[in-house]
Order: structure tokens, then sequence, then C-alpha cells
């Protein structure tokens, strides 16, 4: 079970507490954005999440831009100004396994918050082909973060190779937007 990084001197083998297991993995050691960032979103990873993105999903996070705040977080730079109501992001998430499929840049538009809002959308590759952006996550009004159904559908399609292993809903985590 591994965090993969693309940058190499960002990471540090350490051990990382989720839901009461200790997971070793290489994470990328920033504690906070550098550069032009805005402050980050951050988002606590449920424990159920976390075990299933470290495990079977091969989950990585993408540098340059995302980072590890420890203890089951991570975090995503802001960039841009936050223009009608969409927050930009660069950074993602990396996920190996039949097919590798990557998520990348993050928007969350706040006008689309709800429980099936699609409010966090990013650009979306598999095996390297870009397939453009998609709604990857719902953000709800208390910033609780869920798959949404394509997403869950991508994963265990394409990841996992078990069509309707990951149901949609999935519960991710909690967001926290941490603007400068």
């Amino acid at each position: 079970m591994r965090i993969r990084t693309r940058v190499a001197a960002l990471t540090a083998a350490t051990a990382m507490t989720v839901g009461g297991a200790a997971l070793a993995a290489p994470i990328a050691t920033a504690a906070e954005p550098t550069g032009k960032a805005k402050g980050y979103t951050s988002v606590v990873l449920d424990g159920d999440a976390a075990a299933a993105i470290l495990g079977p999903l091969g989950g990585g996070l993408l540098t340059p831009g995302a980072i590890d705040l420890g203890a089951g977080s991570v975090g995503f730079p802001i960039v841009g100004n936050s223009k009608g109501g969409v927050i930009k992001h660069v950074g993602g998430l990396s996920f190996s396994g039949a097919n590798t499929v990557e998520i990348r840049n993050f928007y969350i538009d706040t006008n689309k918050l709800g429980p099936d809002g699609g409010a966090l959308s990013a650009q979306v590759f598999v095996n390297g082909e870009s397939l453009g952006r998609a709604p990857v996550f719902n953000v709800s009004g208390s910033l609780e973060v869920t798959l949404t159904d394509f997403a869950a559908d991508a994963l265990s399609a394409l990841v996992l190779d078990s069509p309707g292993a990951i149901p949609g809903g999935f519960l991710i985590g909690e967001a926290s937007v941490n603007a400068r």
C-alpha cells in the first residue's frame, strides 16, 4: 500500500495512522503550499475512504500541488481569484490498478454545493489520455465530500476492474477551505 508522488525529492518514508491502523507510506513532506498559492483546501479523510484509497485503489498524491497535511489529511493549493464562486486548485490524485486514473486541478463551484450538486470537478485522465473535466465529488453545505456516481463507476470499472464495487455517495471526508 503506497502513496506515489511525482517529485521524488518531496517524499520521505513515514507512517500514517488511519482508522487506528498504521500504514507505511512515502508521503510528500511539505506542510503548507508555497509560491503563489492563495491558501489551500484540506480534506480530512474518512477512515474507510483512506483505507480504500491507500489500499485497493493504489492512491497517490500528484505533485507539484497536492500536499500531505498528516493525520489522514491532504491539501490542494488554491490558485486564481475565485471568480464567479469557483475556487481553483492545483495538484490531484492518482489511482493505479487495472488502469491508471488521475484527477487533477480541482474546481469547487460554491454555487452548486449540495448532496447531489457535483460541486467539485476535475480534469480526468485514464492511462495518460485526457477525458476532459468531469464532476468527481459532491460537496455538501457542511463541506462533507462524497464521490459522484460518475467517479464511483469510473474507479470501480477502470481501477478495480469490478463495476459497481464502489457506490456513488461513498464518503471521502470533510473539506475545509483555508484561503489567505
